[in-house]
Parts: structure tokens; sequence; C-alpha cells
């Protein structure tokens, strides 16, 4: 009886798959529809939209490639954007060196206080003097000592200004010397009526030729406006500064801290003509 019922059995599966090959060969008249290409990523909604795997679940989900710059490639394989940025080591690596840069305070590094502390000037030199002797350079140098200054002694000589001359010339023939002093006659009235007296006298030699001098003055001011007066009048003249050596002057070059310069550059001197003037350390 099983015999019987196997054999059954098995002639009703030879019919089932004989009638299932059959509805698989499609006539050359059937069309076949292919389906269209559709974003259904894009097509979800935010809720819908499944979180991608992270590296640790999913290895295979990024392929890191190196390029010759030491930067990372990273493909995601779920929305298909390339992210570049550093490996882990490198990325470890400068936030070590930025962890132990020291802090800074901007606001203390702009002061000029810490800007210029390296440019401040510690000490200043000066320059006392002329001293006409030495006993006047001994008692400056005595209050310098008292102040634990140390002083160096100069010495040398001074040219000053005796007399500033207002002259005329040179006159290298007698006939200009004359046709000038012809010129000054007329010109004398003139000057009296500014109320000025017009004096002159010749000097000079063959040599360098003759001059005229019109006087002597001890002041520029002085000098200057009487050559105007003069100029005004049509006569031409010149200023003329004379010299004298004074000496031997003393000086006292010393260094002084920088604290203690105000302090050293007004002290008043027993000499009025002594004064304190900076020099170059």
């Amino acid at each position: 009886m099983l015999k019987w019922v196997a054999t059954g059995l098995l002639i009703i599966n030879v019919g089932v798959f004989l009638s299932i090959g059959s509805q698989t060969d499609y006539s050359d008249e059937v069309s076949i529809i292919r389906p269209i290409g559709v974003n259904e990523q894009a097509m979800l909604l935010l809720g819908e939209i499944e979180k991608p795997p992270s590296s640790i679940q999913n290895p295979a989900a990024t392929q890191p490639v190196v390029d010759n710059d030491t930067d990372i490639v990273e493909d995601t394989s779920t929305n298909g954007v390339v992210a570049r940025g550093l490996s882990a080591e490198q990325d470890s690596s400068r936030s070590t060196e930025l962890s132990i840069l020291p802090t800074v305070n901007d606001q203390e590094t702009q002061t000029p206080e810490r800007m210029y502390a390296e440019q401040q000037v510690t000490e200043i030199c000066f320059r006392v003097g002329p001293f006409g002797d030495e006993p006047s350079m001994e008692q400056a140098s005595a209050w310098m000592n008292e102040n634990e200054i140390t002083a160096e002694t100069v010495m040398g000589n001074s040219r000053e200004i005796k007399a500033i001359r207002v002259f005329a010339g040179p006159f290298l023939q007698k006939e200009s010397l004359q046709r000038y002093i012809s010129e000054l006659k007329i010109k004398q009235l003139q000057f009296r009526e500014m109320n000025r007296e017009l004096e002159y006298y010749v000097y000079g030699d063959s040599e360098t030729g003759s001059f005229i001098s019109f006087g002597y003055f001890h002041q520029q001011e002085l000098a200057s406006k009487y050559l105007n007066d003069l100029q005004e009048i049509g006569i031409q003249a010149e200023l003329e500064p004379n010299y004298e050596i004074v000496g031997p002057l003393y000086w006292l070059e010393t260094t002084v801290p920088f604290d203690f310069a105000d302090y050293f550059q007004s002290r008043q001197w027993a000499d009025e003509k002594v004064k304190t003037a900076k020099i170059e350390c």
C-alpha cells in the first residue's frame, strides 16, 4: 500500500514541476517592464531615516585611503559623502602640542610696559659744564661722589662770540671804495630822518682789500636790526661774527640711572654758565 502512495506522490510532483516550467517561458510578444530607479533614501521622512551604522558595528562601512599628504579620505557608503581629515595619531599629536602651550593674556601682552620692556632705557649720559676753573669743577664732582655717581673730566677750549660786525666790502680798487663812500654821504641824510646816525670807518689792506665797518654789536638781534635799517635806504652790508677763544675749560661726563636722570638734569650748579646736556652713551 505504501508503495502505491509513494508512486502517486511522485506522479503529482512531476506534474506540478511541468506546469510551473511551462509558465516561465515568455513569448516574444510579451514586453518586459523595467523598474524606474528611485532614490528611496531621499523620499523617506525625517523620522524614517535610519542612523548610519557606526564604525564599531560595521567596520566595512568606511574604507580609509591614504594620499600623499598624510590626509585621510573616508568614503561613507551610506550617503556617498567623502570626508577629509587628519588621522587619529596626527589629531592626538596636534592636540598635545597645543595643550602644552602656556596660556596668554592678550591684554597684558598689548600693554606698552610689556611690549617695550626690553627697549626701556636704564641709564642716561650727561655732560656738565663748562667750568671756568678747577675748583668749581671739583665742587661739582664732590656732589656727584656723594650721590654715588662717577664722572670723567674732559678739558678743552671754547670759541665764543665776542662781537658781531656790520660791514661792507671788500673793495679791491680805490675807485670802487670812493664811489661807495660818496653814496654813503648821500644816504646819511635819509638815515637821520630815521633818527639814526650813520657812522663808519675804513679798515683793511691792499692784499685783502678795503672794508667799511658800520660798528660792533654784542647781541645778534641788535646787529640784525641795524642791517635791516641800512638795507631799507639802499646800503648793501653784511654781518660778520668775531670769535674769541676761551679756555682752558672743563666738563664732567657721567652716566646716571634712569630714575635719577630728571633730578640730575634739573640741578642748579654754582656757576650759572654751567649747563647739563644729554649726550650719547
